[in-house]
């Protein structure tokens, strides 16, 4: 009996690890994250938020609303909690939400073919360039700031389509983006 308990274990273990190999895999998003060195973050518990920079992410705007919002649920799971009182906080969250648009670089290609058919060679050669286009970048950036020094602790990034036309879409495109990053935080502290 226990050996079929532990062979369902196993099992349920390697479905749920292909599974996040896969939810990962298909988000859409590039995570990255970088810390400060020698930085204790287990005494990290309480955070309070920093909004000065409001042409960068407005907490008013509903994705700020969404945002902030599955930044704390996240955080909450981490045992970390929130806190209005800037004295209390073990550190500063600061958020910057952006949509950058960019004109893509044209790019010249070259082709060169030959062929032989019966006793006759014949080959070509074609050149072309393609467009610039528009592209549009998006991303969520969380930082981490130590309240005495006011230095950067720790940041998570992820770079994908953030902002949908529907707010379902919206909602789940911010909860993946800040689960991904709050994954990197988690494996940055061990």
């Amino acid at each position: 009996m226990n050996n079929y308990r532990d062979k369902i274990i196993v099992q349920n273990s390697i479905f749920l690890f292909l599974s996040l190999i896969l939810f990962i895999s298909c988000s859409g998003f590039s995570v990255d994250s970088d810390q400060k060195e020698n930085y204790n973050f287990k005494q990290l518990e309480a955070y309070t938020f920093n909004f000065d920079n409001k042409d960068r992410f407005d907490p008013d705007s509903l994705i700020g609303q969404r945002i902030i919002k599955h930044f704390n649920e996240s955080m909450s799971k981490l045992g970390h909690h929130h806190t209005n009182n800037i004295s209390e906080a073990d550190y500063i969250v600061r958020f910057d939400y952006y949509r950058k648009t960019y004109l893509s670089t044209p790019s010249t290609s070259v082709g060169v073919g030959v062929g032989r058919s019966s006793n006759i060679s014949f080959g070509g050669v074609s050149v072309g360039r393609t467009l610039p286009t528009r592209r549009q970048i998006q991303g969520l950036k969380i930082q981490m700031i130590d309240p005495q020094t006011k230095n950067e602790i720790w940041n998570g990034e992820a770079r994908g389509q953030i902002k949908f036309n529907t707010t379902e879409k919206t909602n789940e495109k911010i909860k993946t983006a800040i689960l991904l990053i709050i994954e990197k935080f988690k494996k940055d502290l061990n």
